[in-house]
Order: structure tokens, then sequence, then C-alpha cells
């Protein structure tokens, strides 16, 4: 029994310094101990050393501040520049001198006699500043205490003041070591880039016509063929009527392609539950820029079928008809002098948006009868670049573009053009799309000739 007894005792004492031993460490670890205590039987622990912290982020022992290191957005941009920046107080500091350098500020900054002067983005805004007090825009302020931080080479701003004196905001996240700076106006980098792409675009365009004068292209013939597979666009549009209880399905089908050496449009729209045609229209005809079609008439296009009745100068608008069409005009050259037209299919429900020169002109709906029309659309003198937009309800997109110059509806002394056209009013080919009015079915007939008299007057009959 004494024995078992002598056997515990030494058990508790050796779990006693065990338990001992484990506590001290405990207590080093957690830096709860604030000095060596000597553990007898124990050997003593090695001193923890804190890390020093990042480079980034270091202690300045002058003002107490923390320098910060940051990359800069500007606008959501990354720049390539870096700043250094300070933190103190809750608060963030930015250096005006450096600041100004990186936006292209004149603002000349003292450090040593803690002022600065100059402008930024227009020289009405001019900016004063001194230990005391700064005047941006003719407005005085007061800088109270903590405002600024005064170096030897330059003042450091307080990010809230900087604000209120400058067209920018400035957020700073310490996690990424970023500063993000959004402006409020144009700054002057950002008008020298606009500005640099502008004059690359005019020296583009230059070169471009210099190229079209001194080269000559080859051009590449694309010959009519007897028949080929057309490429047709189905649009399908499914919707659900609560009235009728079911899935009602619109479509329409595109087609173009050649047949019998013409080139042969189809447009068809209905719906599928009620195998209803709504609209159904087809053209055949040529186009040819060289101005070699149907002989001795040279003309420049024809065409047949549902057509688009040719236009008068004098202001007679064009209506829609089944007849034939055709003219020796240079394909590229607008209905009149100043104003031209855009008429065409397209998937009904679609939005159409037309451009000139990259600027909004009109923009409509198309109609379930599959057309668009845009008429008495002002052309500019020069190049006009005219863009048309569709877009789908699902998203999709397509362009259209066609040039047209002003000065190209004014003929070369002698040039002789013609224009004409006959139709049935308001009729189609295959008389589903018809609409019924007091002159449908009459004989509509349009004819214009132009004749150059010399370099600057052009006689017009029509």
């Amino acid at each position: 029994m004494t024995e078992c007894h002598g056997f515990d005792r030494v058990i508790f004492l050796i779990k006693a310094k065990a338990l001992v031993v484990t506590a001290t460490a405990l207590l080093l670890m957690s830096g709860v101990a604030q000095a060596e205590v000597p553990i007898p039987g124990t050997a003593p622990l090695p001193a923890v050393q804190t890390p020093a912290p990042p480079q980034s982020q270091t202690q300045n022992k002058a003002d107490d501040a923390v320098n910060l290191v940051l990359q800069i957005f500007v606008d959501g941009i990354e720049m390539q520049e870096f700043i250094e920046g300070q933190q103190q107080n809750g608060k963030y500091y930015l250096p005006l001198g450096d600041l100004s350098h990186l936006l292209d500020f004149p603002i000349t900054v003292n450090g040593e006699k803690k002022t600065a002067e100059g402008w930024f983005i227009d020289e009405k805004n001019k900016i004063s500043l001194t230990e005391k007090t700064a005047e941006v825009r003719g407005e005085k302020t007061q800088i109270l205490p903590g405002m600024i931080l005064p170096e030897e080479n330059e003042i450091f701003v307080e990010t809230g003041l900087l604000s209120k004196w400058l067209p920018l905001d400035f957020s700073v996240d310490l996690h990424r070591m970023v500063l993000s700076i959004t402006a409020h106006a144009t700054l002057p980098y950002q008008a020298a880039a606009w500005r640099q792409k502008l004059h690359e675009k005019f020296e583009q365009q230059q070169q471009l016509k210099k190229t079209a004068e001194d080269v000559n292209l080859k051009k590449l013939k694309t010959p009519y063929s007897g028949f080929e597979w057309p490429s047709a666009d189905l649009t399908l549009s499914p919707s659900y009527q609560r009235g009728n209880r079911g899935i009602h399905t619109d479509y329409s089908i595109q087609a173009a392609g050649d047949f019998g050496y013409l080139t042969g449009r189809l447009h068809a729209s209905g719906n599928l539950n009620d195998q209803y045609l709504s609209d159904l229209r087809a053209s055949f005809g040529r186009d040819d820029y060289e101005r070699k079609l149907l002989g001795p008439l040279h003309a420049s296009s024809f065409s047949f079928g549902d057509i688009n009745a040719a236009t008068l100068e004098q202001g007679v608008t064009s209506g829609q008809g089944r007849g034939f069409i055709m003219t020796n005009r240079a394909l590229d050259r607008p209905d009149k002098f100043d104003i031209t037209r855009f008429i065409g299919d397209a998937k009904p429900g679609w939005d159409v948006e037309l451009y000139r020169n990259d600027a909004l002109l009109a923009f409509q709906t198309v109609g379930s009868n599959g057309r668009y029309e845009f008429n008495e659309i002002p052309v500019l003198f020069g190049d006009n670049i005219f863009r048309l937009v569709f877009y789908g309800p699902q998203g999709q997109r397509e362009e259209i573009f066609k040039t047209v110059n002003a000065d190209s509806t004014l003929l070369k002394k002698g040039d002789f053009t013609y224009n004409l056209s006959a139709d049935q009013k308001s009729q189609s080919l295959f008389g589903v799309s018809d609409n019924s009015t007091r002159d449908t079915g009459s004989l509509r007939t349009v004819g214009e000739v132009e004749y150059g008299l010399s370099k600057w007057i052009t006689t017009t009959l029509g």
C-alpha cells in the first residue's frame, strides 16, 4: 500500500510539473507574459521576434504617419504610374505636386515655403495654397490643422479636401494598395488622347484618298449565275396568348440568290398556328456600277416585281407597287441634291436605327409588313457614311453601310441620266399584301431625265 501511495505521488508530481511547463509556454506564445520568469528545471525559451511591416507601409517617425505606395486607376483604367500617399488618424493624404504632374495640372508646389500655385483643366480654375489659407476658383478657405502635411519638397493634402478643390473623387483600397480616381471632367491627358485619335483617323482617310488616286485597284468581277441556292434567314417569334390559352408562333423569311442570271429577293411572313400568310413579296433585277445593263440604255440598275416607284427631284415621293423600274444614275448618288431615302425589307418586330457619320438620325420598329422606310433624310456636303443598324428581340444585331456624296448629284458637262418606273399602285406580285384603297391597281408612271449644262448647272425634267 505504501509503495502504491508513493508511486501515486510520483505520478502527481510529474503531472504537476508538466502542467507548469505547458502553462508557461502558452503564456509566452500568446504575449501575455511581459517578462521572462525563470522556471526551475526548465531551459529559457528563445525571444519571439515580431516581423517587420512590408515596404509599402513603413512607419514615419517624424509625424507618426504611414507611407503608402499606391497603384493608380483613373476612371477604372490602370495607369503605369504609382503614387506615394500617407495615412494618419484614419485619413488619407496625397502629394499635391506628384498628383498634378500625373494628371497634367500645371500646379507648382514649394515644400519649403509650404505654398502651391497654378491651375487645373482650364486656365480659369486657378488654385493658390499657403500654410493657412487656400484660394480655389476665387473662393477662399481656411486651412485647419490636419488638412495638410507639409514636407521638405511636397505638400500632402487630405483626400476629402482635394475632392472639394478638384473635380475628382478618391478611394483607397489598402488590401490591394490601389488608389482609384473618378474624374467628373475631361482630364488634359484624356483630351489629348481623344485629339490624337481624331488625328490618326484623319491621316488614315487622307492616306486612303491618296491610295485611291495613285493606285489602280483591281476590280473583282462577280458574274450572275443561272441558279444558286439562295441564302435564307428564318425568324420564329413564339408568344403565349392568355385568351386563347396557347402558344402562337409568328414567322418571317427573307431569302436572296441568283435565278436566271438575275438577283431574286423574297420576303414572306405570317403565323404558323393559323397557317396565315400575311405578306409575300418578290423582286428580280441586276445592278452594275459600270452602267452596262440593257444594251444601249446603259442602265446601272433595273428591277421588276414588287418595287418602289421612282421619285422626282421636284418632290414626288415613291410608293410600293407591282411593276418595273430602271435607271442609269450612279448607284451611290442621293435621290435629290441634299436628300436621300432608305427603304427595304427587315424582320417584323426588329428595331432599326439610321446613323449618318455616327450621329443618330432616326429610328423605327419594323411592322408586320416587314418594311422599313426612312424618307427625306438630309445629306451634307461631302462624304456621308450612312449606317443602318438592326436589333432583334433576342439581342441580334445587323448593320448595312452606304456612302453618299452630295456633290455627286451635279452632273458633269454633257452627262445624261434617266430614272423611269411604271407600276400598279398598292398591289403586290402575288396579291397577298395588297392595300384596299380607291387608287389600288391604277397605273402609275414616273419619269425623270437630267442633263449637265456645265460644271455647276444641271437641268432636270420630270
